[in-house]
């Protein structure tokens, strides 16, 4: 049976192609995503290994917050030759070309605990001394020599507001620029004894900080001995004391959940497109059976068992499962080693490397599954082979018509279907019910989870169901084709074997359906979001100064008018007041135009309430939200006026008032903002950078000009759309293996046709068909069966899209529900295409067959 079974698969090469195609990509896919994983949470490993330099040790107080005193018993310690405080203090650095928050690291008292490469001059040793990272040089105009402008904010617990502390320090170094996500002070360093200071006058005078202490040992020194004496070291008792290897594995291990739910996700994929991939090898070893009645009844004539002819039928399949994932094992690597190497290029700030981590679980995993997987799918055409009598050697091979399913599957369709839309209907009605409570969240969970199991359970009864309603679906989408003799004849031969065109069917409607629900749910989050930004941040652009004394120079604001892809601008006065009511005071950044409309630059109605007497205003950490109170405001020079509040999306402790409200309560307050609106078909991100480049350009040639910082919501509103667009793009890119697989098994449902229909076709080309109406006639059915496929995985898409948007956005306020029109004609065009397509071997095998040849009986 062994070399029957050989010849077998050699004379079926061609058939067993399409199976072979299914489980290598299904097979790809799985070894992708373990050695992406793996790939990923190596570099993790390395970035944490590299923030802690050469270390011997790493004393981490567990949360504790670390003061003078345990820095000094550590350093006092036997055996430790030196350490350095591991933390970082935040400055503003400002530049001829901008200003730009900046994390500084302090100067290291010895080499081995240096975490970056000083790449030319010398390190920090003066408190008026500053050395960069060199792309943060770059990005602000500076080089070594230059003095900088630096300040940072003090919270001033008295007035409730934020003290601006300013110097300027000389640029003695720089840095190479540092990828490395997990390392703190990557934007340069300072010397220790000023960065000390400084953190612990915006600490409040606070000397501690919560933070790591690195351990250089004395040589000869024991590592063991000196990790003891340090967790019994005065104030760190309840401190780690580790190596830096045993802190990156213990760290990666921590922040790798993002890596594991990422391998879970793809192996989410993955099981779609090995899902798929089963039906396909399903159809594939039934169109084996059906081509091989008569061989497998020969072989039953000269004395094999059943057992035999089963065993016959599994083995071939577990030979082409090896085979097929062999070949998706190298296809996998190969992918993941490309792109990796394509990153690393792309991307300067890539961490990610060129090598990949090949360990003994990927292979076995993947060839397992993909063995496995095959095995499954080829049991019941196992079990079908094993039903050929003797008898039928003696018979013409004539494919049986299959009758519907029972009563039984009706039932389970209908109670299935049922009980999954009523859950998938109570987890929206349990997400949007709560939204607007404390439970939001907990809802929102929870509402997801019932979801997606209703979902799933309707999804189920939608295939069950398939062989009632896709010979249904059928012969309406068939009076499209047309009313001439192939299109009549294409759609009752699709529904001449309903099970298996079902089973076809079902493996397009699992991929599309994926692919409409996701694009589905994209476009309702890409509307919602950008309603709920224009909501709650409805300016597009806003330049502004750090430093409400200073104002804006009326060149600036031509400068920002004068940019290409801006529609209209208004330049608004701020600043810090006291409002109170009752005996609660708060202070708020109190807000009003100078010139221009704001009616014209901002995209929500929040303003729309502005009137003499009265105050928009947002939430405030003391007063809560304010809306009909009357509220006392104190100016700049004590002056007081009385105003009612109305409640609006203007930002936390922000106030708008009239012109004559400001005048009166702070005369002297300095234009310090510039809202600008852009055109709504610009290029947000250039346009946003084209501002930023024209006021950059006039503070250089100003020296009394301030340097404003530029954002606003247009640039955070093509972050998201781009972040949508991209996830979007990525999953999709991912299911289009499993419709690929799918479209493959339709080529295979137009095989078994063309081979039980083999006397018929014949008897139709005797009676005058001609080959080409042959071909259009396979065409037909290939397109039909695409059709239905695609029709029914669009509704179910849609329908799952929306209910997954609704229960995750519907808290967000306005939710936006609609139709991703260009997503869907994309389907239906790719799904009919594809389905043309995989009728052009079927037919090109029906038409080379002689009328003569076909009607001989053997």
């Amino acid at each position: 049976m062994l070399r029957a079974t050989l010849d077998q698969m050699r004379a079926s090469a061609g058939r067993l192609t399409a199976a072979a195609i299914a489980i290598l990509l299904g097979t790809a896919f799985v070894a992708a995503s373990l050695l992406a994983s793996a790939t990923m949470e190596r570099a993790t490993h390395d970035a944490f290994t590299a923030s802690y330099g050469d270390a011997d040790l790493v004393v981490d107080a567990q949360g504790v917050p670390i003061g003078p005193e345990e820095v000094a018993a550590v350093r006092g310690t036997d055996g430790v030759a030196t350490a350095d405080v591991q933390s970082w203090f935040g400055l503003e650095v400002t530049g001829p070309r901008a200003t730009e928050w900046v994390s500084f690291s302090p100067t290291p008292s010895d080499p081995r605990l240096a975490v970056g490469t000083l790449s030319s001059g010398r390190d920090a040793t003066a408190a008026d001394e500053i050395v960069l990272a060199a792309d943060v040089a770059e990005r602000l105009g500076v080089e070594i020599g230059d003095v900088v402008p630096v300040g940072f904010q003090v919270y001033d617990e008295a007035t409730d507001t934020q003290e601006q502390r300013t110097d300027r320090l000389e640029v003695v170094g720089l840095l190479e620029a540092s990828d490395n996500f997990f390392a703190m002070g990557a934007g340069g360093r300072l010397e220790p004894e000023a960065l000390d200071a400084w953190r612990t006058e915006q600490n409040g005078g606070d000397p501690e900080f919560y933070g790591t202490v690195l351990v250089a040992l004395a040589d000869g020194a024991d590592l063991e001995s000196v990790r003891a004496d340090l967790q019994s070291a005065p104030g760190l008792a309840d401190a780690s004391v580790q190596t830096v290897p045993e802190l990156a594995a213990e760290r990666t291990a921590r922040e790798t959940g993002s890596n594991v739910t990422f391998l879970v996700v793809m192996l989410g994929f993955a099981a779609v497109a090995l899902s798929v991939a089963g039906l396909v090898i399903s159809n594939t070893f039934q169109v084996l059976v059906a081509q091989r009645t008569r061989t497998l009844a020969l072989l039953r004539c000269v004395g094999a068992s059943r057992g035999q002819i089963r065993r016959s039928v599994l083995l071939e399949a577990s030979l082409v499962g090896l085979l097929s994932s062999l070949a998706g094992l190298a296809l996998g690597t190969g992918v993941v080693m490309i792109g990796v190497r394509v990153l690393d290029g792309a991307f300067t700030s890539s961490t990610i490397g060129t090598t990949v981590p090949f360990g003994w679980a990927v292979p076995v995993v993947t060839i397992g599954v993909g063995v496995l997987v095959t095995l499954l799918s080829a049991l019941v055409p196992a079990r079908m082979a094993t039903r050929v009598a003797p008898v039928a050697a003696l018979r013409p091979v004539e494919g049986p018509s299959e009758q519907g399913a029972g009563r039984r599957r009706m039932t389970l369709t209908v109670a299935a279907t049922l009980i999954g839309a009523l859950m998938l209907a109570g987890g929206v009605a349990l997400s949007l019910g709560l939204s607007d409570t404390d439970t939001a969240d907990a809802a929102m969970l929870g509402g997801l989870a019932i979801g997606v199991l209703g979902g799933l359970i309707s999804l189920t009864g939608i295939l069950v169901g398939s062989v009632f309603l896709v010979p249904r679906l059928l012969p309406l989408l068939g009076r499209l084709a047309g009313k001439g003799v192939p299109a009549r004849i294409a759609t009752a031969n699709a529904v001449r074997n309903p099970r298996r065109t079902a089973a076809t069917t079902n493996a397009l409607v699992i991929g599309v359906a994926l692919v409409v629900m996701m694009s589905t749910g994209a476009y309702s989050a890409r509307h919602t979001l950008m309603d709920e930004l224009d909501s709650s941040f409805p300016v597009d652009v806003v330049a502004q100064v750090g430093d409400t004394s200073v104002g804006i120079t009326p060149e600036q604001v031509e400068a920002v008018r004068q940019t290409e892809g801006i529609a209209a601008t208004a330049t608004l006065r701020t600043q810090s007041v006291e409002i109170g009511t009752g005996d609660l005071t708060t202070y708020v950044y109190l807000m009003a135009v100078d010139s221009g409309d704001l009616g014209d630059v901002m995209r929500s109605d929040a303003l729309d309430g502005l009137t003499d007497g009265v105050m928009v205003i947002g939430w405030t950490y003391e007063l809560g939200n304010l809306d009909g109170e009357t509220v006392t405001v104190t100016g700049t020079d004590g002056t007081t006026l009385d105003l009612r509040t109305v409640r609006g999306d203007v930002g936390q402790n922000t106030a708008y008032v009239t012109p004559e409200a400001a005048e009166t309560l702070v005369p002297d307050a300095q234009v310090t903002t510039i809202y600008a609106r852009m055109a709504d078909d610009t290029d947000a991100v250039a346009t946003a950078g084209a501002v930023q480049k024209a006021v950059n350009e006039v503070t250089e040639a100003d020296g009394s000009a301030p340097v404003l910082q530029v954002g606003g919501a247009a640039v955070e509103r093509a972050a998201y759309g781009q972040v949508i667009d991209t996830l979007l793009a990525v999953v999709l890119g991912l299911l289009a293996v499993a419709v690929v697989i799918a479209l493959v098994g339709v080529a295979n449902t137009l095989s078994l046709s063309v081979l039980e229909r083999r006397r018929e076709n014949a008897t139709l080309r005797a009676m005058g068909l001609t080959r080409g109406q042959l071909r259009g006639m396979l065409a037909v059915e290939g397109v039909l069966i695409a059709s239905v496929g695609a029709l029914v995985g669009g509704v179910a898409g849609l329908l799952y899209g929306w209910a997954g948007a609704a229960v995750v956005l519907g808290g967000l306020g306005s939710l936006s529900l609609g139709v991703p029109w260009p997503q869907l004609a994309a389907v239906v065009v790719i799904a009919l295409a594809a389905g043309l397509v995989a009728s052009v071997l079927p037919a090109r095998s029906a038409v080379r067959q002689s009328p003569v040849a076909a009607l001989a009986t053997d």
